[in-house]
């Protein structure tokens, strides 16, 4: 038996090549033009995935860091308006049984003070226990300050046992002391 034989003829050839060349060709081309769209998109995606995932840290990081920032903040004293701090040494003192008396001081400037600052005098009067827990509490405050001076006398039984003029007047012990403090406060 013989076989049929199938040929091609060249008008097949040529319509199957102007087929290939006009529809099957754009079509690839198209074909590849949106799979490269498509990986453009894909990139652009994850990389807009990790700026979501660093801009999520970031506000993370912000919201951790804030409360240290107010914090940071108030340990500045208003120099205009310094009442914070003056009640809290009233306080503070009222705390531990001293009397105080609070007066600016002019402190001399210095070319190396990061911040600008303001002066206080501090005379306080009381037990030396009291005393000492004073200062242990000026220095755990918030309140950023720097003592530049300060002077403790005992008072005796041969010495005035009273608080000095301007102040309510306070028995003194023997056992109790006088102080005075010169502090820099720092301030915004």
């Amino acid at each position: 038996m013989i076989e049929p034989r199938t040929t091609i003829s060249p008008v097949s050839v040529v319509l199957i090549s102007v087929l290939a060349l006009f529809v099957v060709l754009p079509l690839l081309r198209g074909v590849n033009r949106e799979l490269t769209k498509l990986m453009e998109l894909r990139k652009e995606s994850s990389f807009l995935g990790k700026n979501v995932q660093v801009s999520s840290r970031i506000e993370d990081r912000y919201e951790k860091i804030k409360s240290d920032l107010d914090r940071m903040d108030n340990i500045f004293v208003d120099s205009q308006s310094p009442v914070d701090l003056i009640e809290f040494w009233e306080k503070t003192a009222e705390g531990y049984n001293l009397s105080i008396s609070i007066s600016p001081f002019s402190l001399r400037k210095n070319k190396n003070d990061l911040w600008d600052s303001i002066g206080f005098q501090l005379s306080l009067a009381g037990s030396f226990s009291g005393f000492s827990k004073f200062l242990e509490r000026l220095e755990t405050s918030y309140y950023l300050i720097d003592i530049q001076s300060l002077t403790i006398n005992r008072v005796g039984e041969n010495k005035d046992n009273k608080k000095s003029k301007g102040e309510e007047e306070k028995i003194l012990l023997p056992n109790d002391v006088k102080a005075n403090l010169i502090v820099k406060v720092f301030v915004k």
